[in-house]
């Protein structure tokens, strides 16, 4: 059995690292679970689950997890899109095969090794999320191994909002995730009577802690401190002190390893040091702890009374020191910084001084409750500022908090204060002198907290659509499906944040009593029954309070890896607190292996034929086999048959020409027609169009432009704050403006309105970036179409619709065009002048075979013009009309840089950049 388990514990690391990295994969889900039903069929034959599940079967956790997963799979068949049920039932499915191999693999005698093994995937995800962040050595197959599994995926472990967002997912949800390897981990070494093993403990416990902290989630450092003092407070009562120091030393030396780690990040020169302080900082770990482990085995009670009272003295000096650090703040002296300050001021008129020696650039943002609460604001002061300039601002009267955007560039800035009508100043706290900058970003604005009060909005919103069907629910997947249709703020998310008002949207009043019930389970095997493991009761019951008690306020209960830490700690729960009886009543084997084989055999058939229909959805050429493959796949996957009816839609008319001869196939596929219109229309009315890619890939493939442009505009304005939405429909419009398209459809008539909609979209996003808080980017290849779109708009002028899609069909680039989606002044097809020696810019440039771009530069003077390095090689150079011409020799798709190395970057005017027809080969 060890190796079963050291099977799937691997196993779940490598799934762990895949489905983060590959974000909304699916197919990799589907994949692990295929995979988890087959080991849970063979376990089925196991001489231990013949002799566990009599004993098992009646405990209440194992009959409230199996009503839980029953009323989940019974809402498949009411929910409204069944490609949203089916994938997400598909993480319950491998969760809960997760529980029930755990629940027959592990036992007493194999337990300490089963956490040892947990301890030590947890403790090597926790160092290669941290070593992804930097050198990427010990990641190097890791990234390998997904790049081949899922091409394109986003880049690895980066520093954002002063926080590491993992390699694998949000640090949101991977926190938890470290949270139950610190606990296991400290339990561990507490326990363990060995050296190596107290050694290994202790590294993985700090792996897990940094990895933790590096995340810097605001919720889950919240429940990890309740979970901590559910951890020594249920702590064997000799234990207890042994435990808060394990935790504080552990803890403080983890805590100074990241500072480093974030010192050493924003130095890129000295990133092979993070693996390097990762491992040090474990050392240092155990050597502390052994240090307090052999002081607590030679100290009396007495002692361990003092000690304790000096561990509060300690606990509230620092809970002084934090009070004071976060108030002591000096002036910015020469240094290069962007800084974000909240405040929170009251309504009217405000003038801005400023006591600084350069000009500084400011940025002043107000929020009222329902700006906060879907990310919106309003820019009440931008420029430059000085001591001689005295500037003013207004504070509107439901403003809730405002904030205020620092940059400055070797400036030294004394002082920046608000003064109102009235003469109240307010005092911006510059430089914290004993915080490090990356926590205090994070603490602004943390009275009026935007998550926080975003969450508020996002469960009244599921009652809302609770209400609908109060009993049952609307069925799993139901937030995602309805929420377009009943919310009045703009927000971006999948899932409500709150594992209560899930249950209640998706399995209504019958499964929200049925998950009260698990959890009341829960809580009274761990704190009602008897064991003498009381170390490992307290450990269980931190980490179950932990991801309980913040999946309320996030989506932890939406990522499979999550869930399937959870139900590995029930099952645990359940081996080791299970009520010991001498006899049982004999329950029926078979009944229970044919029950779980053939849902086995049933899920894993819809699986193969899911995996199989997208693949042939996706495939470019379609034989005349479309028919009988999608009817197969429609009846072995029933719940995706709205993306197989829509593909129908798509290619009916089409094969029905082709199958003339056989009236009978050319009626149902009419027949199927007519119910994927249907299926199209139920679709349109929820708004639930991330459920379905297919609806508007239909719309185009089937060249019906007045609906493609009218769910466009209802899509984004519907996801008018969901910067992947955006960049994903701007790839839509690249299709729609492509001249093979229009020839296609046969649509030079509706060439402009195209174009128009593109630039209209454009505008709009613009406009909503003067509100939201943080800006949605498009990306380069998007950037590059409006370039397109812009000067299409300009040619239409003096040009024939044909002659222009003739022109555009070879334009690629033109640094005249100015593509500003977020209102910074900054050109998005980023041209940058260098030391005023050189120009560089992108350009998104696509071609299927090796094809030949030419490039024009105009300048004063060509020949200022010393070198152009195209992905950093030089191209040869020739002049023409007194203009620089260059080649770009390319084939494939994606983002080209060309550098302009010129003696004097102000005598620059533009360059274009178009395909040279003649020359394509």
């Amino acid at each position: 059995m060890k190796k079963i388990i050291s099977i799937m514990l691997s196993v779940l690391l490598i799934y762990g690292m895949i489905f983060y990295a590959a974000g909304t994969n699916e197919w990799v889900n589907k994949v692990f679970t295929i995979g988890a039903l087959v080991s849970v069929c063979f376990m089925l034959f196991t001489k231990s689950f013949k002799e566990k599940l009599p004993k098992l079967i009646k405990e209440p956790i194992v009959v409230a997890l199996f009503s839980y997963f029953a009323i989940y799979i019974l809402s498949m068949f009411w929910a409204k899109v069944g490609k949203m049920a089916f994938d997400e039932i598909t993480k319950l499915i491998l969760s809960m095969s997760v529980f029930i191999i755990t629940l027959i693999a592990v036992n007493k005698e194999n337990m300490r090794f089963t956490l040892g093994f947990l301890s030590g995937v947890l403790g090597v995800l926790g160092l290669l999320n941290i070593d992804l962040a930097g050198p990427k050595i010990l990641s190097y197959p890791f990234v390998q191994l997904v790049n081949k599994i899922v091409p394109g995926i986003e880049p690895y472990g980066t520093l954002a909002n002063n926080r590491i967002w993992t390699a694998f997912g949000n640090p949101n949800i991977f926190a938890p995730v470290m949270v139950v390897g610190i606990f296991i981990s400290a339990y561990l070494y507490m326990i363990s009577d060995k050296k190596l093993g107290r050694l290994f403990s202790a590294i993985m416990l700090t792996f897990c802690q940094i990895a933790f902290i590096a995340c810097y989630s605001l919720g889950n450092i919240l429940f990890l401190s309740i979970a901590l003092i559910v951890f020594i407070l249920f702590m064997e009562k000799g234990c207890r002190l042994k435990s808060l120091f394990t935790m504080f030393f552990s803890f403080v030396i983890s805590a100074g390893a990241v500072a480093l780690i974030f010192t050493v990040l924003r130095k890129t020169t000295m990133l092979y040091l993070f693996d390097i302080l990762m491992v040090v900082a474990g050392l240092i770990n155990w050597f502390i702890l052994s240090v307090v482990r052999i002081i607590f085995l030679k100290i009396g009670e007495k002692v361990k009374k003092i000690i304790a009272i000096v561990a509060i003295s300690l606990a509230t000096l620092a809970a002084v020191y934090i009070g004071l650090a976060i108030n002591i703040t000096g002036p910015f002296t020469g240094e290069k910084i962007t800084v974000k300050r909240a405040f929170y001021p009251e309504p009217g008129e405000y003038q801005l001084k400023v006591d600084a020696d350069k000009d500084i650039d400011i940025s002043i943002y107000s929020q009222n409750l329902e700006q906060a609460q879907s990310y919106a604001s309003k820019t009440v002061y931008k420029g430059k500022s000085n001591n001689t300039k005295i500037d003013e601002f207004i504070i509107d009267d439901d403003v809730e908090v405002a904030y205020i955007w620092i940059t400055t560039n070797e400036a030294n800035v004394n002082k920046v204060e608000f003064i109102s009508s009235e003469g109240v100043v307010i005092n911006i706290p510059l430089k914290y002198k004993f915080v490090p900058e990356f926590i205090v970003d994070r603490l602004q604005g943390l009275r009026d907290n935007q998550s926080m009060l975003q969450r508020f909005v996002f469960w009244q919103d599921g009652l809302k659509i609770f209400v609908k069907s109060p009993v049952l629910g609307n069925g799993i997947g139901a937030f995602e499906t309805d929420v377009n249709s009943i919310r009045n703020i703009n927000y971006e998310t999948k899932y409500p944040h709150n594992v209560g008002v899930k249950v209640l949207v998706e399995t209504g009043i019958v499964g929200a009593l049925i998950f009260i019930g698990l959890i009341v389970a829960i809580y009274y095997t761990l704190l009602k029954r008897n064991s003498e493991l009381k170390q490992l009761k307290a450990t269980l019951l931190a980490i179950v309070t932990m991801l309980v008690g913040h999946s309320f306020m996030e989506v932890n209960m939406n990522y499979a890896i999550v869930i399937s830490m959870l139900f590995i700690i029930l099952a645990i729960t359940v081996i080791v607190f299970n009520k010991e009886k001498e006899e049982y009543k004999p329950i029926n084997l078979w009944l229970v292996r044919g029950s779980i084989i053939v849902f086995a055999v049933l899920f894993i058939t819809m699986y193969v034929g899911n995996l199989q229909g997208n693949k042939y959805l996706l495939q470019k050429e379609k034989g005349a086999d479309v028919f009988d493959k999608l009817n197969t796949y429609m009846l072995v996957d029933p719940f995706n048959k709205a993306d197989y009816l829509l593909s129908y839609l798509g290619h009916a008319e089409a094969y029905a020409e082709m199958e003339k001869e056989k009236k009978s196939k050319a009626s149902i596929i009419e027949e199927y027609e007519n119910e994927a219109k249907e299926t199209l229309d139920k679709l349109n009315k929820s708004y639930a169009y991330a459920s379905c890619e297919y609806i508007e890939k239909y719309f185009i493939e089937a060249f019906d432009i007045d609906s493609t442009l009218k769910l466009s505009k209802l899509k984004l304005e519907k996801n008018r704050i969901n910067g992947d939405v955006w960049r994903a429909e701007f790839q839509y419009f690249e299709t729609l403006m492509s001249g093979a398209y229009i020839r296609a459809g046969d649509l030079e008539d509706r060439y402009v309105e195209i174009v128009n909609h593109i630039i209209e979209s454009y505008e709009n996003l613009k406009k909503i970036n003067e509100e939201v808080f943080r800006d949605i980017r498009l990306h380069e290849r998007n950037t590059n179409l409006v370039a397109r779109a812009l000067k299409a708009k300009e040619l239409l002028k003096n040009n024939s619709v044909s002659d222009v899609i003739k022109l555009m069909d070879n334009f690629v680039y033109d640094s005249s065009i100015i593509v500003d989606d977020n209102n910074d002044g900054v050109n998005e097809n980023v041209i940058v002048a260098k030391n005023n020696k050189s120009i560089t810019f992108k350009a998104f440039i696509k071609a299927s075979t090796v094809t030949k771009f030419r490039g024009e530069i105009e300048v004063e003077n060509p020949a200022d013009v010393t070198r152009v390095l195209i992905g950093g090689k030089p191209s040869e150079l020739t002049v023409e009309n007194n203009k620089v011409i260059f080649n770009i020799s390319t084939v494939g798709e994606g983002n080209t840089e060309v550098k302009i190395e010129i003696k004097d970057a102000t005598k620059f005017n533009r360059v274009t950049l178009n395909k040279e027809l003649a020359i394509t080969f």
